[in-house]
């Protein structure tokens, strides 16, 4: 019984110490030419619109943390011209949301997309040859619908 509970504490002792380093450990596939030596503060949110013959600028608001927050951290408008997908960029460990604005003949639709952009330490030297940081959840989609884009009322 004594061993039981040793055993209990020790692994609760191990999980409280792994949570409290607030360090990801990433052991999964991992792009070496996407990863950084030191760990980064910033990275690029790469967002995925919709443009086509009908839309060629989409206006852009993003917010830290949720919408109904209204912490607006930038406003810009996305053009075709630029590409797809538009990016910009924004701190890591950061809670952000994002509304674009499609403004079609006879309606106008919002689309919204969150997300929180996480740093993790790659600690196997055999995936990357070094320790680094890989940055995921930097991609937001806010492309539409065929359903949406239908012209009408």
């Amino acid at each position: 019984m004594a061993g039981v509970r040793f055993l209990l504490v020790s692994l609760f002792i191990l999980v409280v110490i792994a949570l409290a380093c607030n360090e990801k450990m990433f052991t999964g596939s991992v792009d070496c030419d996407k990863c950084y030596s030191e760990k980064p503060e910033v990275e690029k949110l790469f967002v995925y619109l919709t443009f086509n013959e009908d839309i060629d600028e989409i206006p852009l608001v993003l917010y830290k943390g949720d919408i109904e927050d209204n912490h607006i951290d930038y406003i810009d408008t996305a053009w075709a011209a630029n590409g797809n997908p538009y990016w910009v960029m924004v701190e890591v460990e950061q809670d952000y949301s994002i509304r674009a604005e499609y403004r079609l003949a006879r309606k106008t639709i919002y689309a919204v997309d969150e997300t929180r952009l996480q740093v993790k330490h790659v600690s196997d030297v055999e995936v990357c040859d070094v320790e680094c940081w890989v940055v995921e959840d930097n991609t937001m989609s806010l492309e539409l619908k065929d359903d949406f884009m239908e012209k009408g009322p």
